[in-house]
């Protein structure tokens, strides 16, 4: 697949709409009780991880993926080794950082310049339903967070100083 035709939804801003809603939390209750619903959002997930685990011609194999990037509705997010059900950030530090950074869904020319937190602390569970909670410096991870917020990855742009 090669990357232009990947992106092809995003190109114009009316195409942007899908990635700048928030999506909506994969019901728990429903998942341990309803084997269709169970089915669906496995279904969903594994989507999301191949996503996450495939290269696209002309650009790099993603670090992670999310539901927006999929066109799904569901607060799922992907790094090439797991699915993660209804991410959330529960801890962000004070302390900023500046990196730089790409989007392939938005199909930049070359990466920006962003501001991230230097740490999160973010709960998430798996397709067992198991809860965990992990700390550390997770740039991927808030970008997926936000893209499931709705968030796009210029809203973090860092602008230079106006001379």
């Amino acid at each position: 697949m090669k990357h232009e035709d990947f992106c092809v939804l995003y190109r114009y801003p009316a195409d942007r709409d899908i990635l700048t809603r928030k999506l909506f939390d994969v019901n728990l209750r429903l998942y341990k009780s309803s084997a269709q619903y169970q089915r669906i959002v496995r279904d969903c997930g594994a989507y999301i991880l191949w996503c996450a685990q495939t290269e696209k011609e002309g650009y790099k194999k993603p670090h992670g993926y999310s539901g927006a990037n999929a066109g799904i509705p569901f607060n799922i997010i992907a790094t090439p080794e797991e699915v993660m059900l209804n991410p959330k950030i529960i801890v962000a530090s004070d302390e900023m950082v500046e990196s730089v950074s790409n989007c392939g869904s938005l199909c930049l020319d070359s990466p920006i310049p962003i501001q991230r937190h230097a740490k999160i602390t973010f709960t998430y569970y798996d397709l067992d339903l198991v809860l965990h909670q992990v700390t550390g410096r997770y740039f991927t991870i808030q970008h997926e967070i936000d893209h499931n917020n709705g968030v796009l990855i210029w809203d973090r742009e860092t602008k230079g100083e106006e001379g």
